[in-house]
């Protein structure tokens, strides 16, 4: 019985109204529910309660403030994954590469180029087989080079100078260090422009694989191709057939009384005609024989990068001949010759690696730099490059043989776009198998990114040049031009309209090429 329902119509007994009084509150019990600071609600309304999102943190009123929305929260996300997703990729290739490794018995060295870093040294970090390993350097204080840890790896070990025949065959081997010398001590014929062949560097199989995600540039390198990203373009024929060497020109090109492209020591590089030919000067040579093309240069200079684990190849290596040049001296203008100092004397050694830093002011940029046996790799008089066009701004690139002196449809069209200014200081390019490695973006300087410098031309069809020349200065390098016409002629150019480098011609069968500029 509640007490409430107590009325005067009814009579109660002293029992019912005790019980229900004593079921109501005490008083105390009234005061202290009523005069407490705590809330009272209803079951359902606690249920509504709990169900409310509690008060935002410090942290997250800062977030809300900064203008991410919905939108900007999706993006965070899909970045995430995008991340995540390249690192399993990356994941799954490192251990797919590392089984194959195993199971062909061979190894893999390897470079990952940081974009945002502008120091060619701390930029560069080794990857696989190439971990723990020293870097190689020229001591331009001692005179000689170091080999660091690469003395005995392939490329290096078994890289030699040879006589080269028309005919594509080897004559014979050259002393490493006197090239007026045969392996066995005998007179070489090195300065003969009567014998019947050029002089070239062999250069084994090296197969590559190149690519890069938005903040990174990879190159890895085997003597084996470890799976189909693996290739060897430099050493690709026209068919397909992969040759066991390539051969790259010593000495810079020159053009002998029967209109040969040559590669002799003694000479000066010629100039002063056009890619058309350029290219005919070599085919004189015999089957087979070409100008230099984008593949090979790739190949030569990543490798550089790799032994010296840098992107400045001036300063692990040599300036080069790049301060020489003499407006008096109509017919060479200031190139040197092949093999001799300016002063006449022979050059300074007879190397693999080779070069001066040149920083004092009677030989700053007056020695000749070499390479894997190439001298003047960089500077002297820049080399027209087959392979490597830029076409109304847009990059037309083609990695194997056969090669036209303007690009056709056989060449690839890249999405990837060259450098928005005309000129500058490389600073980063792009790297994939499809196109070997392009410039992208200039901005650094003559000790910064690449260290070499970038020219275009944005309209029209170009031919590229690669090198650099002898009044240069320090632009020389792994330097790029693509503002001339295949047609023009100059006397810094040769080969074809393109950068230093001697152009190399493939001998008949599977034997690589060769390479002379006029």
């Amino acid at each position: 019985m509640d007490i409430t329902t107590l009325g005067a119509a009814k009579n109660y007994t002293k029992s019912e109204v005790n019980t229900a009084i004593s079921n109501k509150a005490d008083s105390t019990v009234l005061t202290a529910h009523t005069g407490n600071a705590d809330i009272h609600v209803t079951a359902a309304d606690k249920t509504a309660w709990d169900g409310k999102q509690d008060a935002l943190t410090a942290a997250q009123l800062e977030a809300v403030d900064s203008g991410i929305d919905s939108t900007k929260v999706a993006q965070i996300e899909t970045n995430k994954n995008d991340i995540s997703s390249i690192q399993q990729e990356q994941i799954v290739q490192n251990v797919d590469i590392a089984t194959l490794r195993l199971a062909l018995d061979t190894k893999i060295y390897g470079i990952r180029i940081d974009k945002q870093d502008t120091n060619p040294d701390t930029r560069v970090t080794y990857l696989d087989d190439a971990v723990g390993m020293t870097s190689a350097y020229m001591d331009f204080v001692g005179g000689s080079f170091s080999y660091g840890s690469w003395a005995d790896i392939w490329f290096v070990k078994n890289n030699r100078p040879v006589a080269l025949k028309f005919d594509g065959t080897v004559d014979y081997e050259l002393d490493h260090t006197d090239f007026t010398k045969k392996l066995d001590g005998t007179a070489s014929d090195v300065s003969d422009p009567n014998y019947g062949g050029n002089f070239m560097s062999e250069m084994p199989t090296v197969y590559v694989k190149r690519w890069e995600d938005s903040c990174y540039n990879y190159i890895a390198f085997s003597d084996k191709q470890v799976n189909s990203d693996f290739l060897a373009q430099a050493h690709t024929n026209a068919d397909g057939t992969v040759n066991s060497a390539i051969y790259l020109p010593m000495f810079k090109g020159w053009k002998d009384s029967n209109n040969k492209l040559r590669s002799l020591m003694g000479t000066y590089p010629t100039g002063n005609t056009t890619g058309t030919n350029e290219v005919t000067y070599a085919s004189n040579n015999g089957t087979g024989w070409q100008i230099w093309d984008k593949a090979k240069i790739d190949l030569i200079m990543d490798l550089i990068m790799l032994i010296t684990k840098s992107t400045n190849c001036r300063a692990k290596i040599g300036n080069g001949d790049c301060t020489t040049y003499n407006a008096s001296d109509t017919t060479n203008y200031g190139k040197m010759k092949s093999g001799y100092e300016t002063d006449g004397t022979t050059r300074s050694a007879s190397a693999q690696f080779y070069g001066s830093e040149g920083t004092e002011v009677t030989n700053y940029g007056k020695h000749h730099m070499i390479a894997f046996y190439i001298e003047d790799l960089w500077a002297t008089r820049a080399d027209r490059c087959l392979g490597f066009n830029l076409v109304d701004n847009v990059y037309k690139v083609k990695m194997t043989a056969p090669y036209v002196l303007d690009s056709d449809s056989s060449y690839g069209t890249l999405t990837v776009a060259p450098p928005s200014s005309i000129e500058g200081w490389l600073k980063n390019v792009s790297s994939a198998n499809a196109y070997g490695d392009v410039p992208t973006e200039v901005g650094a300087s003559n000790t910064s990114g690449f260290a070499n410098y970038f020219y275009k031309n944005a309209s029209g069809s170009r031919l590229s040049l690669f090198g650099g020349y002898c009044s240069y200065g320090l632009r020389v390098g792994r330097s790029w031009r693509l503002d001339y016409v295949s047609g023009y002629s100059s006397w810094n150019f040769g080969g074809l309209p393109g950068d230093n480098n001697r152009c190399q011609g493939v001998a008949r069968g599977y034997l690589p090429l060769l390479c002379s500029d006029n």
